[in-house]
């Protein structure tokens, strides 16, 4: 939201939810409680042009669940959980809980990304390195904390196996 829209919508008496955060020093009246936020059999495809041939990355059943989501009264930790089907083969799944709408938001996250086909990268990797990935598989584990506003912890694991690149063409 732009300018001040999300002062005039709390004008009103709305709270207002922006990309980055609630609306600055927004409190609203009575607490604003969502029981669950649910997506099912979802689809989310992306294009990158930026590169050539362009990257695509193709999400299908995406599955996402968000309960409850408060904000004011209670700091009631949510539980979100999403996973979904990366170009029809890889897997992705998250699960977290906190409360990040709160003025100390804390959050803990755990993510894993199985077996994604190294040749997806290659648009990126013909780019800047001049070769493509001819084939090999990623994995991704990752463990994410956010005590506070100023404090972020991040646990990675990253496995590449049988990674191959072709051969050498010029941009």
């Amino acid at each position: 939201l732009y300018h001040a829209i999300p002062e005039l919508v709390n004008s009103f008496g709305f709270a207002v939810l922006t990309e980055d955060s609630i609306a600055h020093k927004m409190e609203p009246e009575r607490p604003i409680r969502v029981g669950e936020i649910a997506v099912n059999n979802g689809f989310l495809g992306f294009t990158d042009k930026s590169v050539n041939p362009p990257g695509e990355i193709r999400c299908g059943d995406v599955k996402v669940s968000i309960k409850p989501l408060a904000i004011g009264g209670e700091d009631t930790p949510a539980t979100a959980q999403t996973s979904a089907l990366i170009n029809g083969v890889s897997k992705i799944k998250l699960t977290g809980q906190g409360s990040p709408l709160a003025d100390k938001g804390k959050l803990t996250a755990k993510g894993s990304l199985t077996s994604v086909s190294m040749p997806f990268f290659s648009p990126y990797t013909l780019h800047y390195t001049s070769y493509p990935i001819k084939r090999g598989n990623l994995t991704v584990n990752a463990d994410v904390t956010i005590t506070d506003t100023s404090k972020l912890k991040v646990d990675n694991h990253i496995t590449i196996e049988r990674l191959e690149r072709g051969d050498y063409s010029p941009n």
